[in-house]
């Protein structure tokens, strides 16, 4: 009887040891689990989204694309902290709020803006969007005030760094959207 007891003991040993070298079956995804989302797919614009700081400038990418295809422009993306970077500030009060920033606009550009409030802070869904953005159109890690003129399929045109003279920063959008700069 020993005898059987050690060989049984011996055989589930074996059985268990082999069992330990075999690779886990694949386990099935739990019924409430959210598929991943693609690292660079853009969330949808929500109700609770912060709107930018300027009215008539878009936050959301692909509003702004189809708007910009709708009427035949080009977009001025501006990555900026509205409400604690004093050249942002500056920028505003000397070139975006001016009425011939304002004429170009109307006439030749979407405005789209990319904005890292601090007093304000967003939902974390619009900030994912805003890295996105960022990350395409290589605006991350650039100083800000930084702007682009991107055509509709996200070529950039030319970038604006910081804050220019008013005329010098109206030339360089002027020469954007005629077409004298060319792609970058």
């Amino acid at each position: 009887m020993k005898k059987i007891s050690l060989m049984l003991i011996m055989a589930l040993l074996c059985l268990h040891f082999t069992a330990m070298g075999q690779p886990k079956p694949p386990q099935p995804p739990k019924n409430d689990a959210k598929p991943a989302a693609k690292a660079d797919t853009l969330p949808p614009k929500q109700a609770k989204w912060k709107s930018a700081p300027i009215p008539g400038w878009y936050i959301h990418y692909d509003e702004a694309v189809k708007a910009a295809k709708k009427a035949n422009k080009k977009i001025f993306v501006l990555n900026a902290g509205s409400d604690w970077d004093g050249a942002s500030v500056s920028l505003r009060k000397s070139v975006l709020d001016t009425r011939d920033f304002q004429q170009i606009a109307k006439r030749s550009l979407v405005l789209l803006y990319l904005d890292t409030p601090q007093k304000f802070p967003q939902p974390e869904e619009q900030i994912r969007h805003h890295d996105i953005i960022r990350e395409r159109l290589q605006l991350k890690g650039k100083k800000i005030p930084y702007a682009v003129i991107i055509d509709t399929d996200g070529k950039i045109i030319t970038q604006i760094e910081g804050v220019l003279p008013k005329k010098d920063y109206l030339d360089i959008i002027q020469k954007a959207v005629v077409g004298t700069l060319g792609h970058k």
